[in-house]
């Protein structure tokens, strides 16, 4: 009696997590075959050399308050990874999140593992977000370290970790997402969809400043997050 109750209560956490497991092996499986677009391929060389050339930056950085300013050529690098890394990616994966082709091999073998379309979408969805995600943080979090060695402090760096793959995370999510706005609101023409999604709002802004747009509210994220972390400090 008590081994089945506890079987009872076992069981909608093994499913649970039965589907935790076939989800990651989607998202590996889309991954991999994300990995070889040119897309992804460019984002990481703009990631490589905007780390590089911040890095040396903060390097020769010389300058009395130095933890200020390497604190400013981070927040520079974060506000480049965002926008290069993003960009491309995003772009790279709006054809991707429209209606999978028939094709489409990854698709079709995600298929033969009992995965529908909606399933593939999200899949794919959280894949660009990831690897977007992956490739902001992991150039700003070796800055950050680069920036400790450099006489900002080991807290410092420490601190501000949390706050650059937060703001990571949240760059990757919002340009999946719009990424995929702008595959079903356009399926035929998803790029032009997205580069208007982006462009439309800025081109309002020039006329009312104090109109919202994703680069001034991602600016002001990165700034809050980046000076809560240093505050700790």
């Amino acid at each position: 009696m008590t081994e089945t109750r506890l079987e009872a209560q076992r069981a909608p956490w093994a499913e649970l997590w039965q589907r935790a497991q076939r989800e990651r092996s989607l998202l590996a499986l889309f991954d991999a075959g994300q990995r070889k677009q040119f897309a992804l391929r460019s984002a990481r060389f703009y990631a490589i050399g905007i780390f590089l050339g911040y890095g040396l930056l903060i390097a020769i950085s010389g300058a009395r308050d130095r933890r200020e300013t390497i604190h400013a050529l981070l927040q520079g690098a974060l506000t480049s990874l965002s926008w290069a890394v993003a960009g491309l990616v995003a772009l790279g994966a709006a054809r991707s999140l429209t209606e999978p082709a028939a094709n489409d091999a990854l698709a079709a073998l995600a298929r033969q593992r009992g995965r529908d379309t909606r399933g593939l979408l999200r899949a794919r969805t959280l894949s660009v977000g990831a690897s977007i995600a992956r490739w902001v943080a992991a150039p700003g979090l070796l800055l950050a370290a680069i920036g400790a060695l450099r006489g900002a402090r080991l807290a410092w760096a420490l601190a501000v970790a949390p706050a650059i793959a937060a703001y990571a995370i949240v760059v990757g999510l919002l340009a999946a997402l719009l990424a995929l706005l702008a595959a079903r609101l356009a399926p035929n023409r998803p790029r032009w969809m997205l580069a208007a999604l982006l462009a439309l709002p800025w081109l309002v802004s020039q006329a009312q400043p104090s109109f919202p747009t994703l680069p001034k509210l991602l600016s002001e994220l990165l700034s809050g997050l980046l000076a809560a972390g240093a505050g700790l400090t």
